[in-house]
């Protein structure tokens, strides 16, 4: 778990401006590990080549909020220049088949959400897949 927050101030003389800009974030992950589980029919090896089939599963979730105020000194007006609510969501899990072959499988998503309507749509992102490693000696 981690919350992050930070602050920014930057005063300009010349156009009488202050520029303030936020974030905060927070972020949440967990993971587990199955030992000795038996997918797609694999069986253990004999001697030096037995391998512990595990599953390994991990999972994040991270929020974010994100804007930057230019506040005018002379008028006293305050005005939201850009921002951005961001959600982000993933899973990964990797199986240890063989000595020789690992499967993993991850999907990640990704949503935007702007402060200011003019700047940006809202936007979200899915990726998924898997990748399978083969690996010739070890």
């Amino acid at each position: 778990l981690e919350f992050r927050k930070t602050r920014v101030l930057t005063l300009s003389t010349a156009s009488v401006q202050l520029v303030e800009t936020n974030s905060d974030d927070i972020t949440a992950g967990a993971g587990y590990k199955l030992i000795g589980v038996k997918l797609l029919g694999s069986r253990p090896g004999t001697g030096r080549d037995r391998v512990s089939n595990d599953l390994n599963m991990s999972a994040d979730f991270s929020y974010r909020n994100q804007n930057a105020l230019c506040r005018n000194i002379m008028n006293g007006t305050t005005q939201a220049t850009s921002g951005n609510r961001a959600i982000r969501a993933s899973f990964q899990a990797d199986y240890t088949y063989s000595r020789m072959l690992t499967l993993n499988f991850y999907y990640d998503f990704q949503s935007n959400f702007p402060l200011v309507s003019t700047a940006a749509y809202p936007t979200s992102t899915h990726d998924c897949g898997f990748t399978l490693k083969f690996t010739l000696s070890r």
